[in-house]
Protein backbone atom coordinates (compact mmCIF):
# COMPACT_ATOMS: atom_id res chain seq x y z
CA UNK A 1 0.00 0.00 0.00
CA UNK A 2 2.79 2.30 0.57
CA UNK A 3 3.89 1.78 -2.71
CA UNK A 4 0.76 3.09 -4.40
CA UNK A 5 0.44 6.14 -1.69
CA UNK A 6 2.55 8.51 -4.21
CA UNK A 7 0.63 7.19 -7.52
CA UNK A 8 -2.95 7.95 -5.27
CA UNK A 9 -1.66 11.76 -4.45
CA UNK A 10 -0.69 12.41 -7.23
CA UNK A 11 -4.04 11.64 -9.19
CA UNK A 12 -5.50 13.30 -6.40
CA UNK A 13 -4.07 16.57 -6.93
CA UNK A 14 -3.94 16.39 -10.94
CA UNK A 15 -6.25 19.47 -12.59
CA UNK A 16 -8.89 18.53 -13.73
CA UNK A 17 -8.55 16.69 -17.59
CA UNK A 18 -11.80 18.29 -19.20
CA UNK A 19 -10.21 22.06 -19.07
CA UNK A 20 -7.51 20.26 -21.61
CA UNK A 21 -10.77 19.37 -24.62
CA UNK A 22 -11.11 22.66 -25.58
CA UNK A 23 -11.33 24.03 -28.79
CA UNK A 24 -7.72 24.59 -30.47
CA UNK A 25 -5.80 22.26 -28.09
CA UNK A 26 -3.37 19.61 -29.23
CA UNK A 27 -2.83 16.52 -27.86
CA UNK A 28 0.83 14.11 -28.94
CA UNK A 29 -0.28 10.52 -27.81
CA UNK A 30 2.77 7.86 -28.35
CA UNK A 31 2.23 3.88 -26.92
CA UNK A 32 4.96 1.45 -27.93
CA UNK A 33 4.48 -2.82 -27.42
CA UNK A 34 6.79 -5.68 -27.85
CA UNK A 35 5.67 -8.95 -29.29
CA UNK A 36 7.55 -12.51 -28.42
CA UNK A 37 6.48 -15.29 -29.67
CA UNK A 38 7.90 -18.93 -29.52
CA UNK A 39 7.11 -22.74 -30.45
CA UNK A 40 7.48 -25.22 -32.79
CA UNK A 41 10.86 -24.22 -32.88
CA UNK A 42 10.89 -21.04 -33.82
CA UNK A 43 10.68 -17.42 -32.24
CA UNK A 44 9.55 -14.22 -33.43
CA UNK A 45 9.87 -10.68 -31.60
CA UNK A 46 7.72 -7.90 -32.63
CA UNK A 47 8.25 -3.88 -31.71
CA UNK A 48 5.07 -1.60 -32.55
CA UNK A 49 4.73 1.83 -32.05
CA UNK A 50 2.22 4.27 -32.48
CA UNK A 51 1.78 7.67 -32.55
CA UNK A 52 -1.24 10.30 -33.18
CA UNK A 53 -1.70 14.15 -33.28
CA UNK A 54 -5.35 14.68 -31.64
CA UNK A 55 -6.84 18.21 -33.13
CA UNK A 56 -10.02 19.50 -30.72
CA UNK A 57 -12.15 21.47 -33.17
CA UNK A 58 -15.03 21.68 -30.94
CA UNK A 59 -14.71 20.94 -26.91
CA UNK A 60 -14.54 17.30 -26.47
CA UNK A 61 -14.30 15.99 -30.10
CA UNK A 62 -11.27 15.30 -31.36
CA UNK A 63 -9.49 14.27 -35.16
CA UNK A 64 -7.15 12.14 -34.35
CA UNK A 65 -4.79 10.89 -37.64
CA UNK A 66 -2.35 8.33 -36.46
CA UNK A 67 0.74 6.19 -37.45
CA UNK A 68 1.33 2.70 -36.80
CA UNK A 69 4.74 0.86 -37.61
CA UNK A 70 5.45 -2.68 -36.93
CA UNK A 71 9.23 -4.07 -37.23
CA UNK A 72 10.07 -8.09 -36.59
CA UNK A 73 13.19 -10.16 -36.88
CA UNK A 74 13.67 -10.73 -40.56
CA UNK A 75 10.85 -9.17 -41.47
CA UNK A 76 10.46 -5.58 -43.37
CA UNK A 77 8.41 -2.96 -41.72
CA UNK A 78 4.64 -2.63 -41.75
CA UNK A 79 2.74 0.15 -41.57
CA UNK A 80 -1.01 1.43 -40.48
CA UNK A 81 -2.28 5.03 -41.18
CA UNK A 82 -5.32 6.06 -39.62
CA UNK A 83 -8.09 8.92 -39.62
CA UNK A 84 -9.79 8.64 -36.49
CA UNK A 85 -12.74 10.47 -34.43
CA UNK A 86 -12.74 10.74 -30.81
CA UNK A 87 -15.45 11.76 -28.27
CA UNK A 88 -14.13 12.49 -24.42
CA UNK A 89 -16.73 12.68 -21.91
CA UNK A 90 -16.34 14.56 -18.86
CA UNK A 91 -16.69 12.82 -15.19
CA UNK A 92 -17.16 14.66 -11.81
CA UNK A 93 -13.79 13.97 -10.69
CA UNK A 94 -12.51 15.66 -13.20
CA UNK A 95 -8.75 14.15 -13.76
CA UNK A 96 -10.28 10.93 -15.62
CA UNK A 97 -12.23 10.63 -19.08
CA UNK A 98 -13.28 8.11 -20.79
CA UNK A 99 -13.51 8.11 -24.73
CA UNK A 100 -14.88 6.38 -27.69
CA UNK A 101 -13.51 6.53 -31.32
CA UNK A 102 -14.10 5.37 -34.80
CA UNK A 103 -12.31 5.82 -37.59
CA UNK A 104 -10.55 3.83 -41.24
CA UNK A 105 -7.16 3.28 -42.31
CA UNK A 106 -5.09 1.45 -44.35
CA UNK A 107 -2.04 -1.07 -44.10
CA UNK A 108 0.14 -2.88 -46.02
CA UNK A 109 -0.16 -6.13 -43.82
CA UNK A 110 -2.46 -7.68 -41.27
CA UNK A 111 -2.75 -9.27 -37.83
CA UNK A 112 -2.36 -13.25 -37.53
CA UNK A 113 -2.80 -13.75 -33.92
CA UNK A 114 -1.99 -10.30 -33.06
CA UNK A 115 1.05 -10.30 -34.84
CA UNK A 116 1.18 -8.61 -38.66
CA UNK A 117 1.43 -11.12 -41.28
CA UNK A 118 2.78 -10.00 -44.35
CA UNK A 119 4.03 -6.79 -45.95
CA UNK A 120 1.99 -7.01 -48.97
CA UNK A 121 2.43 -4.50 -52.03
CA UNK A 122 -1.02 -3.77 -52.10
CA UNK A 123 -3.16 -1.80 -49.09
CA UNK A 124 -5.72 -3.28 -46.77
CA UNK A 125 -8.45 -1.36 -44.96
CA UNK A 126 -8.69 -1.32 -41.74
CA UNK A 127 -11.77 -0.22 -39.60
CA UNK A 128 -11.28 1.24 -36.34
CA UNK A 129 -13.65 1.03 -32.75
CA UNK A 130 -12.24 1.85 -29.63
CA UNK A 131 -13.65 2.51 -26.26
CA UNK A 132 -10.58 4.01 -23.38
CA UNK A 133 -9.66 5.76 -20.81
CA UNK A 134 -7.14 8.80 -20.21
CA UNK A 135 -6.02 9.64 -16.01
CA UNK A 136 -3.85 12.90 -15.91
CA UNK A 137 -0.76 12.68 -14.02
CA UNK A 138 0.43 15.72 -14.37
CA UNK A 139 -0.66 18.76 -16.02
CA UNK A 140 -0.38 18.33 -19.20
CA UNK A 141 0.18 14.19 -19.00
CA UNK A 142 -2.42 11.63 -19.18
CA UNK A 143 -2.04 7.89 -19.48
CA UNK A 144 -3.91 6.71 -22.21
CA UNK A 145 -5.58 2.92 -21.83
CA UNK A 146 -7.47 2.08 -24.34
CA UNK A 147 -9.60 -1.13 -25.99
CA UNK A 148 -9.25 -1.35 -29.95
CA UNK A 149 -11.46 -3.42 -32.42
CA UNK A 150 -10.10 -3.18 -36.41
CA UNK A 151 -11.74 -5.22 -39.40
CA UNK A 152 -9.06 -5.85 -41.72
CA UNK A 153 -11.13 -5.80 -45.49
CA UNK A 154 -8.91 -5.96 -49.10
CA UNK A 155 -8.12 -8.30 -51.95
CA UNK A 156 -4.64 -8.84 -53.66
CA UNK A 157 -4.42 -10.90 -57.27
CA UNK A 158 -1.50 -12.33 -58.08
CA UNK A 159 -0.71 -13.57 -61.96
CA UNK A 160 2.37 -15.85 -61.87
CA UNK A 161 2.38 -16.62 -66.05
CA UNK A 162 -0.83 -17.84 -67.21
CA UNK A 163 -2.09 -18.60 -63.73
CA UNK A 164 -4.01 -15.61 -60.87
CA UNK A 165 -5.62 -16.11 -58.28
CA UNK A 166 -7.14 -14.12 -55.66
CA UNK A 167 -6.63 -13.36 -52.13
CA UNK A 168 -9.52 -12.07 -50.04
CA UNK A 169 -8.54 -10.49 -46.25
CA UNK A 170 -11.36 -10.11 -44.06
CA UNK A 171 -10.19 -10.42 -40.48
CA UNK A 172 -10.95 -8.96 -37.04
CA UNK A 173 -8.21 -8.08 -34.36
CA UNK A 174 -8.85 -6.93 -30.72
CA UNK A 175 -5.78 -5.26 -28.88
CA UNK A 176 -5.21 -3.28 -25.60
CA UNK A 177 -2.66 -0.32 -26.37
CA UNK A 178 -1.08 2.01 -23.26
CA UNK A 179 0.67 5.28 -23.50
CA UNK A 180 1.12 8.47 -22.88
CA UNK A 181 -0.38 11.58 -23.93
CA UNK A 182 0.90 15.33 -23.88
CA UNK A 183 -1.86 18.09 -24.11
CA UNK A 184 -0.40 21.35 -26.03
Amino acid sequence: MRQMSPLIALLLLAVPLQAQFIPGNVEASLSAGLQSIAGAGASSTNIMLSTRVGFFPVEQFEVEPEFMIVKGENVTAMYMFNGNLAYNFKLPTGTASPFILAGYGITNSFPIFNLLFQNYDTTIGVLNLGIGMKILVAKNVAVRVEYRYQKFTGEKTSTLFVYTSTMNVDLTNHTVNVGFSVIL
